[in-house]
Order: structure tokens, then sequence, then C-alpha cells
């Protein structure tokens, strides 16, 4: 567990490691090692928050999910919220 804004002024953030090793896919693109940095994954009746990246050895990121949903109390559809989702498409050296 560490805080990823420790170095910023921003407000203590703390963060863990997940899927530390795991091959995956994105786009076509096979990644033979990837770790996954775990931000935020909180849920209750109202609210879904859940926050992650996926890192690839010799690459950088590679995925990442960012999530903020509110739901009408016993809904299971959302009534707002934003949901983004960025997924590596090529990489390389230039």
């Amino acid at each position: 567990v560490w805080d990823m804004n420790a170095f910023n002024g921003l407000g203590k953030q703390e963060v863990t490691y997940s899927g530390i090793g795991e091959s995956r896919s994105y786009n076509g693109l096979n990644f033979g090692e990837t770790v996954t940095v775990e931000q935020e994954d909180f849920t209750t009746l109202i609210d879904r928050r859940r926050a992650y990246e996926v890192y690839a050895k010799g690459v950088g990121m590679v995925y990442k999910v960012q999530r903020d949903l509110k739901y009408k109390f016993g809904s299971p559809k959302p009534i707002k919220g934003e949901e983004y989702f960025y997924e590596v498409v090529n990489f390389g050296v230039q």
C-alpha cells in the first residue's frame, strides 16, 4: 500500500497492487507481464466507484477504468455518473 499523491499537493490516496505478473491482451496486443494498480473500489446501494490502471512491463499503462455512478435505491441501472475506459491501441519507440 502506498500514497499515490505523496509527491504532489493533492490529498492522500492509498493504492495497492494486484495481478502481479499476469498475462493480458488488449486490442490484439499481448502483454506477458502486467500489474494492476487498484485505486478505488467502493460500492453501496446508491454509489459505485471503481478505478484501476493496468501497466505492462516495458510498455507502461495499457488499460484504465474510471467509474463513478449513482443509483436510485434498489435499481440496477445508474441514474447518473461517468465511466471512462482507456485501452492501448499501439505502442513502440520513436
